[in-house]
């Protein structure tokens, strides 16, 4: 091993304050219930936005995002979920939307992750 820390076949750090801070973090915040349109559930945490829910659902998917719908409501990205909202993805056939400044809005790990992937 090489002194990064795994998750499946990700690398998230090679850092072990930075990955125990990160698993902490994950774990002692309280978790809401997202849906989406069919109602299959997602798991996020308190504070989650439409961008954390898309990575946490797919992140090809959230790659090809360019707005989302909260319980049938067009909102920004950037928003907050709320527990048992019914958020639906707006996507198009291929990358259309810089990642540049989601990074200030996602508050999960997974997203966090996806679009530091992307940026590097």
């Amino acid at each position: 091993m090489n002194g990064y820390i795994y998750t499946k076949k990700h690398q998230i750090t090679q850092d072990v304050i930075e990955f125990y801070d990160l698993i902490t973090f994950e774990l002692l915040q309280e978790t809401i219930t997202v849906f989406t349109p069919k109602l299959d559930p997602t798991y996020l945490p308190q504070d989650a936005t439409i961008i954390d829910f898309a990575f946490t659902l797919n992140p090809t998917l959230a790659k090809q995002m360019f707005g989302a719908k909260i319980n049938g409501i067009e909102k920004p990205l950037t928003t907050k979920v709320s527990h048992l909202d019914i958020v639906e993805l707006l996507v198009k056939d291929q990358a259309t939307y810089t990642m540049n400044d989601w990074i200030n809005f996602a508050n999960s790990s997974k997203a966090q992750f996806e679009i530091n992937k992307e940026l590097a």
